[in-house]
């Protein structure tokens, strides 16, 4: 494998295990939490702590918290997170 091959590999590598997120907010622009989508597809929810709240998987179209507990089917994600800001 020449070196430009081995480059290539690596750029694509790389590619394929990035995550994308996205930046959730209140009506005054502040941070309220953010979801992180994986490479495989999976959400998860961090609170504007960065702590994970929760966590959904698409292929089985189940959401669970952070101990792996079901709770709920379907996408619940943002539903905990503005629960546990009213708590």
């Amino acid at each position: 494998m020449n070196m430009w091959m081995f480059r290539l590999l690596i750029t694509l590598l790389l590619i394929s295990t990035q995550i994308s997120a996205e930046r959730l907010t209140d009506q005054h622009g502040k941070t309220i939490g953010t979801i992180r989508t994986q490479h495989n597809g999976t959400q998860v929810i961090q609170d504007n702590h960065g702590k994970q709240n929760c966590q959904y998987n698409p292929k089985t179209q189940r959401t669970t918290d952070k101990y792996g507990r079901y709770v709920g089917q379907g996408n619940q994600l943002l539903n905990t997170l503005t629960k546990k800001d009213k708590k």
